[in-house]
């Protein structure tokens, strides 16, 4: 199980954990403070004072790249093992949104089909919106409680903020994956192989 968390989420939600669960905490949010994805850390006033689908555009843009915790998701695609891969963070959309979709390009996918599978968390997030809305409403201004609702979703956009960035700055999705996670065609033919049935 690979946690995209940061250290600070880990320690105030611990996983509960099977002991034959093998467990990383890979955090996966940008080095950059302003920022991140640790959605339910989020405050009245900072919510008020954010554009959310601005926050959310700047954070898919910065994900893909130089990210260790997506190299140690490649790392471990491309070794052999029993049993499942899981991959989360808090909220299970942005983080490990763009580590599904490394995942979904790794073994062969087209954009079309990663874009399919990462809308499917579209309207998944109503408890977690409802909860923050409990816990901050009085507080929240009409700015605030937008804010609220774009970092809560998911959209086309978001993801394809990200896709552009990695052709802007690669070229194309296999180039990105050769460079930053040393998924080259031939490692990720041999991943292929052996993860997809006929």
């Amino acid at each position: 199980m690979l946690d995209y968390r940061d250290p600070g989420e880990v320690a105030r939600t611990p996983d509960k954990l099977s002991p034959l669960t093998h467990y990383l905490n890979a955090p996966a949010n940008p080095p950059v403070s302003e920022v991140n994805a640790k959605v339910t850390e989020l405050n009245a006033a900072t919510l008020n004072a954010l554009n959310g689908e601005q926050f959310m555009l700047q954070l898919y843009r910065q994900l893909p790249f130089n990210n260790p915790a997506y190299r140690q998701l490649a790392a471990w695609l491309t070794t052999p093992f029993e049993g499942a891969l899981l991959q989360h963070c808090a909220v299970g959309k942005d983080r490990t949104g763009v580590g599904c979709a490394l995942t979904l390009f790794a073994v062969g996918c087209d954009s079309e089909t990663v874009m399919e599978e990462y809308l499917l968390t579209h309207g998944m997030l109503t408890q977690v919106e409802a909860w923050m809305l409990e816990l901050l409403g009085n507080d929240l201004t009409a700015q605030g409680r937008q804010s609220l609702a774009d970092i809560l979703t998911v959209k086309e956009s978001y993801l394809a903020a990200a896709l552009s960035a990695i052709h802007q700055r690669y070229g194309t999705v296999d180039a990105w994956l050769a460079a930053e996670y040393q998924l080259t065609a031939p490692v990720r033919a041999a991943l292929q192989a052996r993860l997809l049935e006929e």
